[in-house]
């Protein structure tokens, strides 16, 4: 488990620098579907420093699920189709983000109260 969370967290800290220069220079605001993968990637990363401790085993559990899901390479639609291999990847993370909704948004509440 602690390898998994370990790939994870590399993962979304390398997903969330690209997205930060993208944004950067195109000068873009964040789209949806970043939140939607952001937002998990933060809880995770807080939870496992020890700073955010307040989420419930199952989101955490749905949260890690939907994540690795989304890097692992054997999908049920492998991502190596044209279009639809995103898709399920997509219907995964929006599934998740719904499911813990609440969760996230007493994640991001904390977060910034926090700063």
């Amino acid at each position: 488990m602690q390898k998994h969370v370990s790939t994870i967290l590399k993962l979304c800290s390398r997903f969330l620098t690209t997205q930060r220069k993208r944004q950067q220079q195109y000068r873009e605001s964040p789209s949806r579907s970043v939140g939607l993968i952001c937002k998990p990637c933060w809880l995770i990363r807080a939870h496992h420093r020890g700073e955010y401790n307040q989420i419930p085993d199952n989101a955490l559990l749905w949260i890690v699920a939907a994540l690795n899901y989304l890097i692992d390479p054997f999908d049920l639609i492998p991502d190596a189709t044209p279009v639809l291999g995103f898709i399920d990847d997509a219907t995964v993370i929006e599934f998740v983000t719904d499911k813990t909704r609440q969760t996230l948004d007493d994640f991001m509440m904390w977060e910034t109260v926090a700063v």
